[in-house]
């Protein structure tokens, strides 16, 4: 079973342009290769200021997708491996497709994707660079165990799609809903470490102070505390948040909406 990973996104390059990094942007995978990836705009790349501080608001997402990945075996020269993702829920599509890319690993222990998709401002399918790097993945515990917990909705009258993931001290969710979106990311600090954030504060972005309201979660060995919240919606990441009461397979009622456990795995 292929391992758990925390990947953020340093760079994106559409070819010939230069790279650079409008987004904070994080993808989280379970040991089952169930991911969430979600990417908000930071506010130096963000062109309708009038939403900057509208938590309702998803103008500052620039896209939020999850569902399961697929790595094999590269056919492109160079290639450590070929990567494919399948979108269950998208937020720029209710038809989503499968993305695909080729991996590169670099010397400075960075990975290189690159791939062909549309071009944020043209349209137009366009070769594209991204590079990647795992953050570490940390215990929120005091016997230092690690979890991963995948939840997910088809919605009982399948008018809504979602998934959460949390893998170690990092937790994000999408929902689609009755024609709204809305996305969550999470981060658990100990109690030695933690202080809150700035409202707002996004990682990776040093320019952020406005945005959502933020909340916290105490727990005894620390606090998480959503530091992305934007869109119509509930999410139920707290419920990851105490792992020992969530067993693969289970069932729980987020308002009118039923969620299911279909991951959950200790190291």
């Amino acid at each position: 079973m292929p391992s758990a990973s925390i990947s953020e996104r340093r760079s994106i390059r559409w070819v010939p342009e230069p790279a650079s990094e409008p987004t904070s942007t994080l993808v989280l995978t379970s040991p089952g290769s169930h991911f969430v990836d979600i990417r908000v705009l930071k506010l130096s790349y963000f062109k309708q200021p009038k939403f900057a501080n509208d938590s309702s608001s998803t103008a500052r997402i620039d896209w939020a997708f999850a569902g399961q990945s697929h790595s094999e075996k590269a056919t492109t020269e160079g290639a450590a491996s070929h990567g494919r993702w399948e979108h269950w829920v998208d937020s720029r599509s209710d038809d989503p497709q499968v993305d695909e890319g080729d991996m590169f690993p670099q010397p400075s222990g960075l990975v290189l994707e690159k791939g062909r998709g549309p071009h944020p401002t043209t349209g137009e399918i366009t070769d594209y660079e991204e590079t990647w790097r795992d953050l570490k993945i940390q215990s929120t515990d005091d016997e230092d165990k690690k979890c991963a917990i995948v939840l997910r909705t088809a919605g009982n009258n399948k008018d809504s799609i979602g998934m959460v993931v949390r893998v170690g001290s990092w937790c994000q969710g999408i929902i689609k809903s009755g024609g709204n979106l809305h996305v969550e990311r999470w981060r658990w600090r100990s109690r030695d470490t933690y202080a809150p954030v700035s409202v707002g504060a996004i990682i990776g972005s040093e320019d952020d102070s406005g945005g959502w309201s933020v909340q916290t979660f105490p727990t005894e060995s620390g606090t998480w505390e959503r530091v992305v919240g934007m869109g119509r919606g509930t999410l139920p990441c707290p419920l990851t948040f105490k792992p020992e009461g969530l067993e693969q397979g289970q069932t729980t009622d987020v308002g009118d909406i039923t969620w299911e456990v279909i991951e959950r795995s200790e190291w």
